[in-house]
């Protein structure tokens, strides 16, 4: 991140500079950044960027087991739990005091170092060691490699005075501390562990989240509500599917009865009739006596202090007859073990006397609790009698205080079986607060009455889990679209594709898709098979991948290429794909006639290639002739035009000694390839003894297939000086030629010409060259010809420039007729 800077400095042409780029990763995995490298040239500045990644490397711990509840110890005592770590990384890991921050009451009991290799694991010891009651939880920080930390979750209690249920929760992923990241569609799943560190069941009655985003999901949901006892646990699996590349954030609530702190007053009936009998157990004694007994052994079994997990309770008691008797025995103010001590002795000694003002003295209880900054207020009302001031203080007035103060009112009868006003009075002013009514008509029944109480007011309580985790995706981007060069028909020509990830984490392509123009699967746009799915392409790696292209017919070929790869949102790569296929297609000219002036004499034009193939529906072409030779009579379609036509363009076309003319055929040609049209020519007696029929242009629909022109034919006089030198045969036996060739041609006066013949059996073969004018220039000479080809070599040496016709007849009586140029 550091400029570096060569100033005063130039860099002459040909001369590096070295500038030391060095890496030192923080975290494990590929990391990826770039150079801007600044460039001042003629006094104008260019920033080049230079892409650097690097691959980090390093140990990773992994705790086994991530949560741990020791068992119950007090003071003085110590109790040990073992956790496996086990190394996932790529180097080994020193393991020493200084690898895991364990905070007090727990401590490492394990001694370092100890190496763990990669792929290996070693087990440490964990111990719970208490000096004070209570109940202890705590996360110890385990730093696993490259500076990044796991959480174990740490759960131990002593004996200790009170009740409740205490829930704890931890789990290994999704924290925010270790900045997790992980792919999109990579599902990733932690447990989470529920631990009740209490002395008392713990009841989870619901468990839901805060957003409503079902990101996060519980792959094993329970059935609400579920029970965990003391020191035990119950685990959740919740998992992540991340469809998009972003931070995920969620909390998970817990409801349960998990103790808070607690707020509670405790309202003493003192009127004049708890002097009366009381049943507790097999003994008869005043209601007083066991009312006082059950309310210590409330502030002592109930009111809970546990300064390490944040409960404190406050309490505040007050005594009630008469107006003028209600009075505070002990002053709102938290619970701790001495103001414990003064609660219980506040109770001592307490005498009734008077009526029962119970209106009034809820309504000073209410006025007291409003005092403590805890969310939780409780008022336990103990008395054995209807209120005497119901007008002044209805039950529903006070009933609704405290509901809009969200106080909760729970009230015990104190031997109120055998009165129904008082029974009813009571059950009423608890019900219309939202509270209970206990009938506590034994001791047992009492201390019942106080426990259901503290499980209830602790119901609803909420804890929450956060989670955080950012989810990476790989991005691809294509080199662009693929051109291929112009591709002969039915050929391949490949070309590189580069696919470039510019993302995070690893791309993976698990397809590719070529569809022609009109979305179609091709066949012409096709992978080589060294090219094997999936591709990897690694975070800010480049892949390249051969694409061919095969054309199955003519002219621009078309389509998309589609890349399907793990991004987080379906997201599909596409580039254009396109190639023009090629041909060649030839159209000649190339028979030999002999005809007497006055006669009709036929050339054909053949087509050698199928135009059905190429999706070819026009040929146009040119011809040329000796107009004082020949006259063109008439143009007729053969087999090859199908059932299309072919015609004049125009009318011929007189240039010095030629004639031209532009012949179209259009329309659909049948397949293969045959004779196109054929030409009716009238022999005249012209300047000459022989006129070459000779294409001079052609064009194949828009060029596409490329022409190949073959020239060209001949027609020929037969005339008295070519007769003269026939030999008169007559019910001839022998073969005749099947191959008579004159090349090189045109010929050059210091090469000879050769004549390469071939019969389909034994004949004879008599040559004669004759000139332009049928003059005979190279004396008549006869050959024996077979099966076999037979090559005879002409002497041009003596011949001058021009051309010239070499005459061979068969021992069958055919003449053939082969145009020979001599050239310097």
């Amino acid at each position: 991140a550091t400029a570096t800077t060569i100033a005063g400095e130039t860099i002459p042409a040909g001369t590096p500079i070295a500038v030391d780029v060095c890496f030192q990763p923080q975290r494990r995995g590929r990391v990826s950044d770039s150079i801007s490298v600044v460039l001042r040239t003629a006094g104008v500045l260019d920033t080049i960027h230079v892409r650097v990644t690097g691959n980090a490397v390093g140990p990773q711990l992994e705790p086994n087991p991530f949560a741990i509840n020791f068992a119950r110890t007090n003071p003085g005592f110590t109790s040990n739990v073992a956790v496996t770590l086990r190394n996932i990384g790529e180097r080994p890991y020193t393991f020493d005091a200084t690898s895991i921050l364990v905070p007090p009451p727990f401590a490492l009991a394990t001694a370092g170092p100890i190496v763990i290799p990669a792929g290996g694991a070693i087990s440490i010891d964990l111990a719970f060691v208490p000096t004070a009651n209570g109940v202890f939880s705590e996360s110890a920080l385990l730093t696993s490699g490259c500076a990044s930390q796991l959480q174990i979750g740490l759960n131990g209690a002593t004996d200790f005075i009170g009740t409740g249920a205490v829930m704890q929760t931890s789990k290994l992923l999704f924290n925010a501390v270790n900045k997790e990241e992980a792919p999109c569609h990579v599902s990733r799943c932690t447990p989470v562990t529920i631990s009740n560190a209490g002395n008392a069941r713990l009841i989870v009655d619901s468990i839901y989240w805060a957003l409503p985003t079902n990101d996060y999901t519980i792959t094993n949901p329970s059935t609400f509500p579920f029970i965990i006892q003391p020191n035990d646990q119950h685990t959740l699996q919740v998992c992540l599917d991340g469809s998009g590349a972003r931070t995920y954030i969620d909390t998970l609530i817990i409801s349960s009865n998990s103790r808070a702190s607690i707020a509670f007053g405790l309202l003493m009936d003192l009127s004049g009739s708890m002097d009366a009998v009381f049943t507790c157990g097999s003994d008869r004694v005043r209601r007083i006596v066991p009312a006082i007994q059950q309310a210590q052994r409330f502030i002592s079994n109930t009111l809970l202090h546990l300064p390490a997990v944040g409960v404190q309770d406050h309490l505040a008691i007050i005594r009630y007859s008469d107006p003028e008797l209600i009075s505070s025995l002990f002053h709102l103010q938290p619970i701790d073990d001495a103001s414990r001590a003064v609660a219980q002795r506040s109770l001592n000694g307490l005498l009734p006397d008077g009526k029962t003002h119970t209106g009034l003295a809820m309504m000073r209880m209410m006025d007291t609790l409003m005092k403590s900054p805890l969310d939780k207020r409780v008022i336990i009302l103990l008395s054995d009698g209807a209120a005497t001031d119901p007008v002044e203080y209805p039950p529903s007035i006070v009933a609704a205080r405290a509901v809009s103060l969200g106080i909760k009112l729970y009230t015990i009868g104190i031997g109120v079986g055998a009165d129904l006003a008082a029974q009813l009075y009571l059950q009423n002013l608890a019900e219309l607060a939202g509270g209970v009514y206990y009938d506590g008509d034994d001791c047992t029944t009492l201390q019942a009455a106080f426990e259901s109480i503290t499980e209830s007011v602790s119901r609803g309580q909420l804890a929450r889990e956060p989670f955080e985790i950012r989810v990476t995706e790989p991005a691809l981007v294509s080199s662009g679209d693929l051109n291929f060069d112009s591709t002969y028909y039915l050929s391949t020509t490949c070309k590189a594709m580069t696919l470039t990830n510019v993302g995070e984490g690893e791309a993976v392509v698990d397809s590719i898709q070529l569809r022609d123009a009109i979305g179609a699967t091709s066949g012409e746009f096709f992978f080589p098979s060294s090219v094997v799915f999936p591709l990897r392409v690694p975070e800010s790696g480049q892949l390249t991948v051969d694409m061919c292209f095969r054309p199955t017919g003519l002219r621009l070929r078309g389509g998309t290429s589609q890349f399907a790869y793990n991004s987080c949102a379906p997201h599909i790569l596409g580039a254009r794909v396109s190639g023009t296929g090629w041909a060649t297609a030839a159209l000649r000219i190339d028979d030999e006639r002999i005809g007497l002036p006055g006669t009709i004499a036929t050339m054909p034009v053949h087509l050698d290639s199928s135009l059905v193939t190429f999706e070819v529906g026009t040929v146009s072409f040119s011809i040329r002739w000796n107009k004082t030779m020949l006259d063109l009579q008439t143009l007729r379609p053969l087999a090859a035009a199908g059932t299309g036509s072919v015609s004049l363009v125009g009318p011929v076309r007189y240039e010095e000694r030629d004639a031209v003319v532009d012949v179209i055929a259009t329309g659909d040609f049948q397949a293969g390839a045959g004779a196109l049209a054929e030409f009716d020519f009238l022999v005249l007696r012209g300047d000459t003894l022989v006129s070459d029929i000779a294409l001079t242009s052609l064009l194949f629909e828009d060029n596409n297939p490329k022409a190949l022109m073959k020239n060209a034919g001949m027609i020929a006089f037969d005339s008295t000086c070519f007769r003269s030198t026939k030999a008169i045969r007559a019910n001839s036996s022998l073969a005749k030629l099947v191959q008579v060739d004159a090349t090189p041609n045109p010929a050059r006066r210091d090469a000879p010409v050769t004549l390469t013949l071939r019969a389909d059996g034994a004949t004879s073969a008599r040559v004669t060259v004759h000139n332009a004018l049928g003059d005979v220039v190279i004396a008549s000479n006869e050959y024996a010809v077979t099966s076999t080809t037979q090559q005879i070599s002409l002497d041009a040496n003596n011949l001058p420039v021009g051309a010239y016709f070499v005459i061979v007849e068969d021992g069958a009586g055919i003449t053939h007729v082969r145009h020979v140029v001599v050239a310097e």
